[in-house]
């Protein structure tokens, strides 16, 4: 079986884990654990986007084409309403991308208002942080794209 992704593949490696997850071309998010077996297991599916949240072992961020957001934790089999119960499930989601926070790579978000957002761990569970709230002193290291909604 042969499968085309997107050219967005998000790999990490800890001393405890070997794994890898891709957007295939239909939409599907399909992750490998390498030290247990070489194939996938598909943990999503009619996704636009995908991002690993950075500073969890695990969890992906996700966005579909109407721009639903949704989380997955796939060794504590964690989903969105157990990772961020407040979160708005009406809320749409224009872009997710990754960016450098004060030298911390952090998932952002920013929503059909143009208001950003970025995902930061918090009690073993996450939370969106709005970007008014960081200071002004704040460093971004972002695309050209992204630096116009914080200009």
């Amino acid at each position: 079986m042969v499968v085309k992704f997107k050219a967005s593949i998000k790999h990490w490696r800890r001393a405890d884990s070997d794994r890898f997850c891709a957007l295939s071309r239909n939409g599907d998010v399909d992750c490998w654990d390498l030290g247990g077996g070489a194939s996938p297991v598909v943990i999503a599916h009619n996704k636009a986007r995908v991002m690993k949240v950075e500073g969890t072992f695990d969890t992906f961020a996700m966005l579909d084409e109407q721009g639903q957001l949704t989380l997955q934790s796939i060794v504590m089999n964690q989903n969105t309403d157990d990772l961020v119960p407040t979160l708005d499930k009406n809320k749409r989601w224009k872009k997710l991308e990754q960016v450098i926070v004060y030298g911390r790579l952090r998932t952002l978000l920013v929503n059909t208002d143009d208001k950003l957002y970025y995902i930061k761990p918090h009690h073993q569970k996450l939370e969106l942080k709005s970007v008014r709230n960081i200071g002004k002193e704040t460093l971004f290291i972002t695309s050209n794209e992204t630096m116009a909604y914080l200009n």
